[in-house]
């Protein structure tokens, strides 16, 4: 660690693991981000039922990973080991690197019961970032002990953030975070990897990623991207809306990335409605090779129930994509009808009227402008900024309250 610089430790609910490498991607991105300015600790839990039980480090990425792999199944040994390995990963942590300056707690509610006791009993500030969706509906919490542990956690936190005004909002319309300092902090997507390609870059992507599956890689090629989860993502009615356009006689090429719990439902409705032979099911992909669907794709669709950051969106606009969207408040935060195309929630016909209508006007979009508005928002630099007053008010409110 460089002399002088501040050590934040991360602990987080989710993150990637060799269980699965997508859980918490967009938190992995905000550590590696922030490991250029400070000293970056991540605690996390996984529960690999094939890995044994224990805490394993390794430094990836100037960023330190302290993972607490729980194999027990039992729930009531699940939570013990929980608490006891956070309290062993947090005191190795502070005998190997000293004192941290900063607890920061990454989605409610375990994480802040153990960064609490460290402001308690160590003096060490804390601050919360809430991604989980649970707040957008009208009964957040398990039960009242839930509810009661999450608001004292919150109100002795010394900053909190999201991604989103929509998730603010949602979380202060629960009472949480009325009265300490409030930031929005994006989810950072970077612009040097996902860019705007030629239309001769484009298509030899499309050739490379689309070839082996005997698919016409003329034909106009859009993308999701997904963990297969029906009910939030919509999957079966982007289908239907589809099969609408089918109907029609339309060309095209659907590429869904990811892969879930309604991953087999998604693919049957497929078969079902005759629409094989216009979608590619990539499942799940490495995180680099996100970037070369979303470069070989010519729109982005995006037919979400809820969403509290929706970084697909934001990856497809870095490349200067235009999108087809739900018209959820979340994306009116970054988009304009420069962007692409809204439609109401759950309105199959306005969904594939739009589908149909980006097939036709596409290349009419400026992808520049459409860039350069993700860029205002997502960008490593913008989100850096987010942060460092995020932090600056946490270390503010402590010093207020040591008075």
């Amino acid at each position: 660690m460089k002399k002088n610089q501040k050590h934040i430790v991360f602990l987080s609910a989710w993150y990637p693991s060799s269980c699965d490498n997508m859980l918490g991607l967009f938190i992995e991105r905000h550590a590696e981000l922030l490991s250029s300015f400070f000293q970056v600790t991540v605690i996390y839990p996984s529960y690999c039922p094939k890995i044994k039980t224990g805490i394993f480090t390794k430094v990836k990425n100037n960023v330190t990973n302290v993972n607490i792999n729980i194999s027990y199944q039992n729930k009531i040994i699940k939570w013990f080991l929980f608490f006891i390995f956070h309290l062993k990963a947090y005191k190795y942590v502070m005998g190997k690197y000293g004192k941290p300056s900063l607890t920061h707690v990454y989605i409610l509610t375990r994480e802040g019961v153990i960064a609490l006791y460290y402001k308690w009993f160590y003096g060490i500030p804390y601050v919360i970032t809430e991604h989980w969706s649970r707040y957008l509906f009208d009964k957040p919490f398990k039960n009242f002990i839930h509810r009661l542990i999450t608001h004292f956690i919150v109100k002795q936190a010394n900053a909190i953030s999201t991604p989103s005004e929509t998730l603010k909002r949602a979380m202060q319309s629960k009472d949480l975070g009325k009265k300490i300092p409030f930031v929005i902090t994006h989810n950072v997507v970077h612009d040097n990897m996902f860019t705007i390609v030629t239309e001769k870059q484009k298509l030899h992507f499309r050739k490379l990623l689309l070839q082996k599956f005997a698919l016409d890689t003329s034909l106009p090629m859009f993308l999701n991207i997904s963990v297969f989860e029906d009910k939030s993502k919509n999957l079966s009615g982007l289908l239907k809306a589809l099969y609408k356009i089918k109907k029609k006689g339309k060309a095209f090429i659907l590429v869904l990335v990811g892969y879930g719990q309604d991953f087999d439902k998604i693919k049957t409705l497929a078969y079902d409605l005759g629409l094989v032979s216009h979608i590619f099911f990539a499942g799940e992909v490495k995180p680099d090779e996100v970037t070369y669907y979303l470069q070989a794709s010519d729109f982005y669709v995006h037919p979400s129930n809820y969403e509290t950051g929706g970084i697909p969106v934001a990856e497809a606009m870095m490349c200067g994509l235009p999108v087809v969207v739900t018209d959820l408040p979340v994306f009116k935060e970054f988009m304009d009808p420069n962007c692409g195309y809204m439609v109401k929630v759950g309105n199959i016909d306005e969904l594939s009227a739009a589908i149909e209508l980006m097939l036709e006007d596409y290349k009419q979009f400026n992808k520049n402008y459409i860039r350069k508005k993700a860029k205002q928002f997502f960008s490593p630099n913008a989100v850096t900024q987010e942060f460092l007053k995020l932090y600056s008010y946490a270390f503010k409110t402590y010093n207020n309250e040591s008075q």
